[in-house]
């Protein structure tokens, strides 16, 4: 409960980050009384801790098996990576799995999830290698950044209708995920959230996301085709790159803004499809959208759409790559000038 440090002794109230991290031969834990805080990352890499536990008099917090939870049961913070049980199953009542509550893992193959979990946190489920399904319940709003990065062995996932927000690296490195529904609801996916899921072959992006952020689908070399609503209308750097199996992707008519080499080293026969197709007013200002056939195999998009004034009609433009176009010959425009690009 105290330590003493140049003469001084004081009481142990926090557990700060990082504080056991790496302590690999450490088996037991015990927490006193006077402890109140635990960051979330303090028992980091520590993969033969098999048991934590808890004075009884602490006011913050209780061990039940081993496994830490809050006082009131309500959010567990650590189950043990060094555990030997396969399966586990979380008790009624808990509403929350806190940041690095799974991480590593690796004796675990199943976790049971109840209904009154509502939140999964950051790394929740991290590096759990050997699961291998996992049912996430209706009521959870919200997946973690990483939550579920690094499971080798997951298959197929069903994500709930209630969730809104994927994380940044949520599902990365899954690479036995084949399959995975998102559902409507869902407005924004993170940087590298299906990063490396080297298996995914299809995936439908449902109405409603706006934004699909860097390096979302990166990596992803058994991906063949990706639905994009409507809705959409940002898509961040290297968001498809090195998806080498994708034939096609339809861009919606609403998007405003595409990141740098997004479709960069993507199938030598895929074609990128952006069609503007409304007929604008004379001087009316709009965004210009294009029309990639690749030949190669990848290409660079236009840096951002930019904004021209032009009575032009529809436009659908065919473009090569390594080959330069001048815009303002192609619409009729006698005030911008703005060469595109392909290729690199």
């Amino acid at each position: 409960e105290t330590v003493e440090h140049e003469s001084v002794t004081y009481t142990v109230t926090a557990i700060g980050s990082n504080a056991f991290s790496d302590h690999t031969g450490r088996k037991t834990l015990t927490i006193p009384k006077s402890v109140t805080f635990i960051a979330p990352r303090a028992f980091y890499n520590c993969v033969s801790l098999a048991s934590i536990h808890v004075d009884g008099d602490n006011t913050a917090y209780i061990d039940a098996d081993g496994i830490l939870f809050d006082k009131n049961k309500t959010s567990l913070v650590k189950y043990p990576a060094g555990k030997t049980s396969s399966v586990y199953a979380v008790p009624d009542d808990v509403k929350s799995i806190g940041d690095y509550a799974f991480e590593s893992c690796k004796n675990l193959t199943a976790v049971t999830l109840p209904d009154s979990v509502t939140s999964i946190g950051v790394r929740g489920f991290d590096s759990c290698i050997n699961l291998v399904a996992m049912a996430i319940p209706e009521g959870v709003t919200s997946i973690g950044d990483s939550a579920f990065s690094g499971w080798a062995a997951l298959a197929s996932i069903v994500i709930p209708e209630g969730v809104k927000s994927i994380g940044d690296l949520a599902f990365s490195s899954c690479t036995s995920l084949a399959s995975i529904a998102i559902p409507e609801g869902i407005q924004s996916i993170g940087d590298s959230a299906f990063s490396r899921c080297t298996s995914l072959a299809s995936i439908v992006i449902p109405e409603g996301v706006t934004s699909i952020k860097s390096e979302a689908f990166s990596g992803c070399t058994a991906l063949e085709s990706i639905v994009i609503p409507e809705s959409v209308t940002f898509i961040g750097n290297f968001v498809f790159y090195g998806c080498t199996a994708l034939a096609s992707i339809v861009l919606p008519e609403g998007v405003q803004s595409i990141g740098n080499d997004a479709f960069d080293n993507i199938s030598a026969d895929a074609k990128v499809l952006a069609v503007f197709n409304e007929a604008p007013d004379a001087n009316k200002e709009i965004n210009l959208k294009i029309t990639y056939a690749l030949t190669g195999d990848h290409i660079r998009w236009y840096r951002g759409f930019r904004t021209f004034s032009s009575s032009a009609g529809p436009v659908v433009l065919t473009l090569e790559q390594n080959k330069e176009y001048d815009l303002k010959a192609i619409l009729g425009i006698t005030d911008t000038v703005y060469k595109g690009e392909t290729g690199s």
